[in-house]
């Protein structure tokens, strides 16, 4: 699944939804049926010292592992 694939699933207005979830100070994580990540806040980015962008479309496990080595 690409990015655009991605976010497209998620469901508008996701302006509306990023403002909210970025002022959430914890971590947050939003994936599909397939357990693709679809949406995330700063904070969640911050926590894989990556940028949503990276992250957006890759599997749970894929993100685990990649948490391991942060």
């Amino acid at each position: 699944m690409t990015t655009s694939e991605s976010q497209n699933r998620l469901p508008q207005p996701r302006e509306d939804l990023k403002l909210i979830l970025d002022a959430i100070s914890d971590g947050i994580f939003i994936y599909d049926g397939n357990s693709n990540l679809i949406a995330a806040n700063q904070k969640a980015a911050e926590i894989f010292n990556s940028s949503e962008q990276e992250m957006l479309g890759r599997n749970v496990g894929e993100l685990a592992t990649w948490a391991g080595n942060c």
